[in-house]
């Protein structure tokens, strides 16, 4: 599994969903992509202003979930 979240902040402030909440997203029930994220969580959903961060965060984790595979 890769690191905890340190600094828990919200990302999608129009549904409240915490950056913890994406990684368990991609990290546990395997969404890759912003739409899997939305459909599990909701984040994105709302004024959309939070989708660029969603995406950097969902690139980020999917390359540590891939770089502990091959580990």
């Amino acid at each position: 599994m890769s690191q905890t979240v340190i600094n828990d902040a919200i990302v999608c402030r129009c549904l409240n969903v915490r950056e913890s909440t994406i990684q368990d997203s991609v990290e546990i029930m395997g969404a890759e992509s912003l739409q899997d994220v939305k459909s599990i969580c909701g984040a994105g959903g709302g004024c959309m202003s939070c989708r660029s961060r969603i995406k950097c965060l969902i690139s980020e984790y999917l390359s540590n979930r891939d770089t502990v595979k091959t580990d």
